[in-house]
């Protein structure tokens, strides 16, 4: 079974995208790991992952050097209840 490194801000979703080259295999991904789909990765952490659903994808991205990373942080508690505040952070690392 082939493995992945995950890197800063990458979520199960990006872990499928870059290395099976679909979202659709997010599922396949935390069924191997025993994980939930929303699970926090830690950078360095290894992952099982699935067959490539899409070759095309994911050599682009390795041909681009495209690292996905599309983690959700919460940046502060909220001031007031019922409000919340969210920061997204998109990084594609291209070397």
């Amino acid at each position: 079974m082939r493995q992945a490194v995950v890197h800063s801000g990458q979520s199960i979703f990006d872990i499928a995208i870059q290395h099976c080259g679909s979202v659709d295999a997010a599922y396949d991904v935390a069924v191997l790991n025993s994980l939930p789909l929303d699970a926090i990765l830690m950078p360095g952490q290894t992952l099982l992952i699935p067959k490539v659903t899409d070759k095309r994808v994911v050599d682009e991205f390795e041909r681009r050097g495209v690292v996905p990373g599309t983690v959700f942080w919460l940046v502060d508690e909220p001031k007031e209840e019922g409000l919340e505040f969210w920061y997204l952070e998109i990084d594609f690392v291209i070397s």
